[in-house]
């Protein structure tokens, strides 16, 4: 995470904004004095807006193959993200197109349609066959064609243990307890206070102290000396 100190006419830091990582450019120190030289951030139609290193709060998890970006923990789950997102959206169409699941139309053996026919046909089907408000229709097709349903549903591609599975891995990463996310498969109400314990040991106050150290670090010592510091209550 980054934030943008926003100071007064006396130079003290009054305000503090958040920036979105995706929009940050970073400049190492070619001299190796500090990590960092200056920020640049990107923003609405593609200006540059460069930023001095003093001027920016940078919360950073490490990542050996580039210690100036650091590591988001959303990387190592971003195919199991987007995974869960196609399979939302695959039920999402297949229940705008009436519940039905796919299929292939083949011609008989030794029949053909020119393609202006094949155009004519697929028109058909479209307009009459598809959407929900068409569910249930009749499919008519020309002398010699077949229809043959897809075999697959959801049931035999493990629809909902993919999911769960998604959810699961999302959670592992995140650190979120199951109660958290509603999922009582492996919880109950019994176990929810030592659930609540845990993520607050393992997961709220280590992110609390890299945050509040960061903040310590890039602007209370800075402006204000090391003898204050902020610390989470």
């Amino acid at each position: 995470n980054y934030i943008e100190k926003g100071r007064d006419r006396l130079d003290v830091t009054r305000e503090l904004y958040l920036i979105d990582p995706e929009t940050v450019l970073v400049e190492p120190q070619q001299s190796g004095e500090r990590l960092i030289a200056s920020y640049k951030v990107r923003v609405r139609g593609g200006q540059i807006v460069p930023l001095s290193a003093e001027d920016v709060i940078a919360t950073r998890i490490f990542n050996p193959k580039n210690p100036w970006r650091g590591f988001s923990p959303v990387a190592a789950i971003r195919r199991e993200i987007s995974g869960d997102i196609h399979a939302a959206l695959y039920n999402l169409s297949l229940l705008v197109n009436g519940g039905r699941q796919g299929g292939i139309i083949a011609p008989s053996e030794g029949d053909t349609l020119g393609e202006p026919e094949e155009e004519r046909l697929v028109r058909q089907i479209e307009q009459r066959n598809m959407g929900p408000a068409n569910a249930g229709r009749l499919l008519l097709l020309p002398a010699g064609f077949k229809f043959f349903p897809d075999g697959m549903n959801n049931k035999d591609m493990d629809y909902l243990q993919g999911r769960k599975f998604a959810r699961e891995v999302v959670s592992a990463v995140t650190g979120a307890a199951p109660m958290m996310i509603n999922n009582f498969d492996s919880a109950t109400y019994a176990n929810s206070e030592q659930q609540l314990k845990a993520f607050w040991d393992y997961v709220g106050k280590p992110l609390l102290k890299k945050l509040f150290g960061s903040l310590n670090e890039h602007w209370i010592h800075d402006e204000y000396g090391e003898e204050i510091s902020l610390a989470p209550d």
